[in-house]
């Protein structure tokens, strides 16, 4: 094994479990950390997240963060969160959606609990995240 592989599985392992961490962390203890190590199999890049972000509506609630990073000139985001209906029993479900470049998710709570979701790395330079 080369000296500079050797190098890149550690800087690989070690943002693995960076973003294992904040995963597994809660909102409120992830809000501290602003910066994600990424990796990539060309450069190694950082990731800058905002905090956490939150919407409002009187059907639910929208808890998000957005990560960007540039790798090799090329612009890419990703969005995790979750989505909560805050009025169960009403029939109604309520619903965020993600938009990433060309890329679109919606997720949905319909008074079951909320349902957590991520978007993964997806082209483009900002993401744009609604509720409704």
């Amino acid at each position: 094994m080369h000296k500079f592989q050797g190098k890149a599985a550690a800087l690989l392992i070690a943002s693995a479990a960076t973003v294992g961490t904040l995963a597994m962390s809660s909102p409120a203890s992830a809000a501290t950390s602003g910066q994600v190590a990424v990796a990539s199999q060309d450069s190694a890049a950082r990731a800058v997240c905002s905090s956490w972000r939150t919407i409002r509506t009187s059907q639910g609630k929208l808890v998000y963060k957005e990560c960007r990073t540039k790798v090799n000139g090329r612009y890419y985001s990703k969005v995790n969160g979750r989505v909560d209906d805050t009025r169960p029993g009403n029939g109604r479900c309520v619903y965020a959606t993600i938009r990433i470049g060309s890329y679109k998710q919606t997720e949905r709570d319909c008074g079951t609990g909320y349902n957590n979701f991520k978007t993964g790395w997806k082209r483009g330079a900002d993401a744009r995240v609604t509720l409704g």
